[in-house]
């Protein structure tokens, strides 16, 4: 049982087996919930903040591990992107790949095929990767 915060709201897909539960929450004195979107892999929020205009779309994604869901995972962001509203994007969560070898920490670095759906993504628009800082995971 998921105890509610005071002062927060959330948008949740419940966790299929053992993998897969996501969790968007933010602060509804600071934030205005304006639309909201659940599909299989990932959460998207529009959020507002009604003292500067702001708007932000988080896209909180769980990335399946095998490979044709996962293309078809980021197949799917990538069109709700492109249809979203004004304003600032997030994305992030479980992607569930490496991007590079900077990233990778013993074994073998994998090229995963789905990789390029995500680059392009993070390329069309200007998105930041960052880095860990006290931490393994961005």
């Amino acid at each position: 049982m998921i105890q509610k915060l005071k002062n927060y709201e959330e948008v949740a897909l419940e966790a299929t087996g053992a993998s897969g539960g996501i969790n968007t929450i933010w602060d509804k004195r600071k934030w205005e919930l304006m639309t909201q979107k659940i599909s299989r892999h990932w959460i998207r929020t529009e959020l507002r903040n009604p003292n500067t205009k702001e708007q932000y779309s988080i896209i909180n994604v769980y990335s399946p591990n095998h490979y044709r869901e996962k293309e078809q995972c980021w197949k799917s962001v990538k069109e709700e992107i492109a249809e979203r509203q004004s304003g600032h994007l997030i994305l992030g969560g479980d992607l569930n790949l490496i991007r590079n070898t900077k990233e990778k920490f013993g074994g073998t670095f994998h090229n995963d095929p789905s990789r390029e759906a995500l680059e392009e993504i993070i390329g069309y628009y200007k998105l930041i990767d960052i880095p860990p800082s006290n931490g393994k995971y961005t």
